[in-house]
């Protein structure tokens, strides 16, 4: 039986950006071009902050800031 990596590791389908307070704007805005043209969800959190996933859920700590490519 093959098992694949995703469902070993439980990955998530977004990424998640941090010391986002620590970026200059010219990198925050490649981020977000990034998200915009992948279609990828990108989290992104300050010094401090975090995010809780469990059961499918998401928690966030701090002021996360949310790209979405969506």
């Amino acid at each position: 039986m093959i098992i694949s990596s995703k469902l070993l590791l439980q990955l998530v389908d977004f990424e998640f950006l941090p010391h986002y307070n620590r970026w200059n704007d010219d990198y925050k805005k490649d981020v977000l071009d990034y998200a915009k043209t992948t279609g990828t969800t990108v989290y992104a959190g300050n010094d401090g902050d975090g995010m809780i996933v469990e059961n499918k859920k998401i928690q966030m700590i701090g002021d996360i800031v949310v790209m979405s490519g969506h």
